[in-house]
């Protein structure tokens, strides 16, 4: 009787690498309206920054600071480190629906990390949180990966832009809560 040997498909392995080249492609081109920062990570900061301050105008400065401080360009830390903490920090704490967990797992992809690290911080994490949260994790990560690689399919450049994605990440996960 023949066996497939053809390794099942799991987060590492979801989304195309040539799919997840050109969606880092559209992210490190795309411009925001009054983002002019040098790095992709810094605008798509700065744009979400800008988001988040629009819900709440008194609140302006505490987001202002956490942004300036831990999303400017040139911190010690670094994008990919710190999307590391925040993917670990919101999966085991998260109960929004994983509409954050879903962002930072995009804006994860989008500045470098891999599929299979995000798996790997999703395990770390839920050694110290429970088995809940890995299943949590690794299904909001196929989630996202599935949104990711059906835009990639539609084949047009447009579907690709952080601006095109983000309402659909948030239209699928923020219903949740």
């Amino acid at each position: 009787m023949p066996t497939d040997t053809t390794p099942p498909t799991d987060i590492t392995n979801l989304l195309p690498d040539e799919a997840l080249a050109r969606l880092r492609a559209a992210f490190n081109t795309a411009s925001y309206p009054g983002q002019t920062l040098e790095t992709p990570d810094g605008r798509f900061g700065m744009y979400a920054q800008g988001v988040l301050v629009s819900r709440f105008l008194p609140a302006r400065r505490y987001v202002e600071v956490i942004g300036d401080y831990y999303y400017d360009d040139h911190k010690e830390l670094g994008p990919t480190n710190r999307e590391r903490v925040v993917l670990a920090s919101l999966l085991a704490h998260a109960n929004d629906g994983g509409y954050f967990f879903s962002l930072h797992v995009y804006w994860s992809l989008m500045i470098g990390l891999s599929p299979r690290e995000i798996g790997w911080v999703i395990a770390l994490c839920s050694a110290y949180s429970g088995i809940d949260r890995y299943t949590l994790g690794t299904t909001i990560t196929w989630e996202v990966l599935s949104v990711l690689k059906a835009q990639a399919e539609k084949g047009d450049a447009a579907a690709l832009a952080p601006t095109v994605i983000v309402p659909i990440l948030a239209q699928t996960f923020a219903s949740r809560h």
